[in-house]
């Protein structure tokens, strides 16, 4: 057995071992840890197929031949469904929903030609690439590259309004953004981009399949691990209670403009005395509590008269606590990390962004440009 083949068993074994404990993890999110799980599941499958090649097994078992092919078009819609368990509470699976199957069985049934052929037949196949030139299968792989490439687009779309909606109901979202999530479907879409190069090479007679038999699969093998690692990290998603779309959102609002100068000068005068802001886990329900108030109206208050989100509503006062903290010769022996995490910050990188965005320099910078005046 090669190296190679070697790594891709591996990645094979740390598929299914993932796979095996999200989808039996009796806490967190349940339906989105199967989800992640059954991904995993396919994802060692489909590698199988890469296992088998460089292993010369199709040599002795012909006939498993494209069977993996068609689990690559549940990649797509298994992304598209953990996603949506993640950031919509009241989501619920339905029977319309197993159209999303439907390329899936698609392609299966396509591909039951080739899978009654005979070995001999098959083993004609694995020798010439130039069967791919062929109508049916070209068609195949194009379809599904488009169609995994669609499905991680929408997730993407999903995961920016996910983003969207949190900034107006948390002000500490590391753990809730799907940046991991992010960040890995942008490797599949290079992937993808990857397979799509080969096919067309193919379709031109360049016969690359020994370069790409060992790259994808090595490439896909590191994926697992990392995506592995970062799945099982994943923290279950306390969403907060989902309102209506900005422009609908306070239409029949009861907030009048009396209660809502009222509401917004006591807002203010907490923020300042009793600086809520420095507990990193404070939300628009919590902050709505120590008001009394109802968090729509606050909600209301924030957006329409401060013309901002709870996200950057909250990090404004914590940025120029951080400020002060920076210049004070009470904290000077703190680290800028401390200062970040006494701040109300989860993280330094959080930290840094903030206060890059609210004063165009890094924390660093400020405090250095602080003391050298």
């Amino acid at each position: 057995m090669s190296l190679i083949a070697v790594i891709i068993l591996l990645g094979i074994v740390q598929g299914f071992f993932v796979g095996f404990f999200l989808i039996t993890k009796r806490s967190g999110n349940k339906r989105a840890n199967a989800i992640l799980g059954y991904m995993f599941f396919m994802l060692s499958v489909s590698m199988g197929y890469y296992f088998f090649y460089t292993s010369n097994l199709f040599l002795n078992y012909p006939h498993l031949q494209k069977t993996t092919f068609p689990t690559t078009l549940l990649f797509g819609p298994l992304f598209y469904f953990y996603t949506k368990t993640q950031t919509e509470r009241d989501f619920k699976f339905s029977w319309t929903h197993l159209l999303h199957l439907t390329p899936f069985a698609i392609v299966l049934i396509l591909n039951i030609p080739f899978y009654l052929k005979d070995a001999e037949y098959k083993l004609k196949y694995l020798a010439n690439p130039e069967i791919m030139k062929s109508n049916l299968d070209l068609f195949i792989s194009i379809f599904q590259v488009l169609q995994t490439s669609t499905y991680i687009l929408i997730t993407k779309k999903l995961i920016r309004e996910h983003v969207k909606r949190l900034k107006n109901e948390a002000s500490s979202i590391e753990k809730m953004n799907l940046n991991w999530l992010n960040i890995c479907l942008n490797v599949i879409i290079c992937m993808f981009l990857f397979i799509a190069a080969h096919l067309i090479l193919i379709y031109f007679g360049v016969d690359l399949r020994s370069v790409y038999h060992v790259t994808l699969p090595v490439v896909i093998t590191i994926f697992i691990f990392i995506f592995g690692y970062l799945g099982l990290r994943q923290p279950e998603i306390v969403l907060p209670v989902e309102e209506a779309t900005v422009a609908k959102k306070y239409e029949k609002s009861t907030l009048t403009d009396e209660k809502g100068e009222e509401h917004l000068q006591l807002l203010l005068e907490v923020m300042d005395k009793e600086k809520p802001f420095l507990k990193n886990d404070l939300t628009l329900q919590k902050l709505a509590d120590l008001l009394d108030i109802s968090t729509h109206h606050l909600s209301q208050i924030i957006n329409e008269r401060l013309n901002q989100n709870f996200f950057d509503f909250v990090n404004g006062y914590r940025i120029n606590e951080a400020k002060q903290r920076l210049v004070s010769h009470d904290f000077q022996n703190f680290t800028i990390l401390a200062i970040a995490e006494e701040c109300g910050f989860n993280s330094k990188s959080s930290f840094n962004t903030a206060f890059k965005k609210f004063t165009d320099q890094t924390p660093s910078e400020f405090r250095k440009n602080a003391e050298s005046n």
